[in-house]
């Protein structure tokens, strides 16, 4: 038998032992990762690769084989991304491969999944039909079950792919319309900011403001019935708290500098060289200061210095014991109380900020345990909630804290990975990013109130934080401030979600996609705020 015959012959054998192994992946990762659902539109896109293969080496022995290796190896890498971030491939991902790290497992594990993914894909082919008809005949059945089952809802490897297509064409659209556009600020100029409350007995003129961004929390885990949280919601039945209010945006890198500017970001490392809720308070002698958590990371600490607090604060002999070598949610806490503390012996008034990371996606606790410890989802989020609990008893004693109005929040909802779904099945989400977080003022003499706010969202929280001071300032602030009547007069900055992902809608707590001219509307907005804020003011 010469070297030709016996490598058909063994690429003959390899066929089925290719697409065996592709759909053991996909059922592994499917089942064992919590997302079944998404196994039919594995197994079809499996079938066709092979349909389509066999076709095409019918024709031409080499351009079949390529076929088979592209097709799957683009599906083994949506495994792959399916496996380590339990969905498919998406903008958002793209958007933040700096944090890639941030996601569950270990160098061991993503090579122990990686390596066998690729090589099975790799695997070379050879003809199973010995007549091309029957080639055909299988990839028509193949197509035809995409055609009609994609429309139907599902979701496969490849329409993951379209669907991403469509958002890169849509981000490198708005990127050129900013690139051929001209800077308007005068747009977004504001002589100041409207109130519609008055200070809390009691408070100062210049009280300290210290504000907590709590990595990916919705209010519905703070309201859980199995008190997963159960100090959060104790204080936050003792604070002024607003209900029904939403995320602009997701992840972290748009949601923190999103709310402290009042605006939207397009790319994570994007500046915004408007005015910020930590310029208005340095103006009038605030010291400005945020507790860096992740110091370790270049990237996170790159980018909380192009906040542009006064200070970015950490203590380099502090060891780091939570994930991903940053401060666990614990030490987080000690160390707001160890700069109030310090404030103290100060003059100037400051405001703090701290974004606490312990709740990250696809994380577990590094402290405390829910229950038997059996769930991740739970006791990233009970440790948390303790930590925050013994902060508070602290907090609501000390003589340092008696003229301090203090803010707890979340950079943006949590995010339902396959994980968040099984932990929370009864949730009710509309949308995997798009969630009511939660937003309460504690201050010791604050009178408890609920205030449902219709699902307006967190670019409003430096217009309200300032309210709340009696602060007014100019400003290009695209939010309101939550005290205010909810505007219902038509799609409003303040409850448009602009996501990496898309554009959606929280206007009255009901999450709905834009019509075709609202999302016009809300691009032409975007584009014109992005253009502005690359550059700053003349009046600057």
């Amino acid at each position: 038998m010469d070297r030709k015959m016996l490598r058909r012959k063994l690429c003959g054998l390899f066929t089925p032992i290719k697409y065996a192994l592709l759909i053991l992946l996909s059922a592994l990762v499917c089942i064992g990762g919590r997302t079944p659902e998404l196994l039919p539109g594995q197994l079809a896109e499996i079938a066709l690769t092979f349909a389509l293969s066999e076709a095409v080496l019918a024709r031409s022995v080499r351009w079949g084989r390529i076929v088979s290796d592209v097709l799957s190896v683009l599906i083994a890498a949506q495994l792959l991304v399916l496996k380590f971030g339990s969905t498919y491939l998406s903008m958002i991902m793209l958007t933040n491969l700096d944090s890639f790290n941030d996601l569950s497992g270990s160098m061991g594990v993503y090579i122990s999944w990686v390596v066998p993914s690729i090589a099975a894909a790799l695997l070379p082919v050879g003809r199973v039909f010995s007549r091309r008809s029957a080639a055909l005949a299988a990839l028509a059945v193949t197509v035809a079950a995409e055609v009609l089952l994609i429309p139907g809802g599902m979701v496969t490897p490849g329409s993951a792919y379209v669907s991403l297509a469509g958002r890169w064409a849509d981000h490198r659209r708005i990127t050129a319309a900013i690139a051929a556009g001209k800077a308007d600020h005068a747009a977004f100029f504001r002589e100041g900011i409207a109130g519609g409350t008055d200070k809390p007995e009691g408070l100062s003129d210049r009280p300290n403001v210290v504000i907590v961004f709590t990595e990916g929390l919705s209010q519905h885990i703070v309201d859980d019935e199995r008190d997963i949280m159960a100090n959060v919601r104790d204080w936050q039945g003792r604070s002024l708290t607003f209900a029904n209010y939403y995320n602009h945006t997701f992840a972290t890198y748009r949601a923190l500098i999103g709310q402290l500017y009042s605006g939207f970001q397009l790319n994570n490392e994007d500046p915004n060289c408007l005015i910020s809720l930590h310029d208005i308070l340095r103006g009038r002698g605030y010291d400005t200061i945020f507790l860096n958590t992740e110091p370790n990371d270049a990237y996170v600490t790159g980018y909380i210095n192009a906040l542009g607090f006064s200070e970015v604060r950490y203590d380099p002999k502090t060891e780091c014991k939570g994930i991903n070598n940053s401060l666990s949610d614990r030490q987080a806490y000690e160390a707001v109380r160890a700069a109030l503390e310090e404030q103290a012996e100060k003059d100037a008034p400051c405001l703090i900020c701290i974004y606490t990371y312990g709740t990250h996606l696809a994380q577990d606790s590094v402290g405390a345990r829910f229950g038997d410890g059996s769930d991740p989802e739970l006791n990233k989020f009970y440790d948390l909630d303790l930590a925050f609990g013994d902060f508070m008893v602290w907090f609501s004693e000390a003589e340092c804290t008696k003229d301090t109005l203090l803010v707890f929040t979340a950079d943006h909802a949590a995010y339902a990975d396959s994980y968040y779904k099984a932990t929370f099945p009864d949730a009710g989400r509309a949308d995997d990013e798009l969630d009511t977080v939660p937003l309460f003022f504690y201050y010791n003499r604050v009178a408890p109130q609920v205030i449902d706010v219709g699902g307006r969202n967190s670019i409003d929280l430096a217009p309200t934080v300032l309210d709340l001071l009696d602060v007014s300032a100019p400003n290009y602030f695209l939010g309101e401030s939550l005290f205010l009547p909810r505007d219902t007069g038509g799609l409003s900055p303040d409850t448009l979600f602009h996501g990496a992902d898309g554009l959606l809608c929280s206007d009255g707590g009901a999450i709905r996609s834009l019509t075709a001219s609202e999302k016009e509307q809300a691009e032409a907005l975007l584009i014109r705020y992005f253009t502005a804020r690359l550059e700053p003011p003349e009046e600057s």
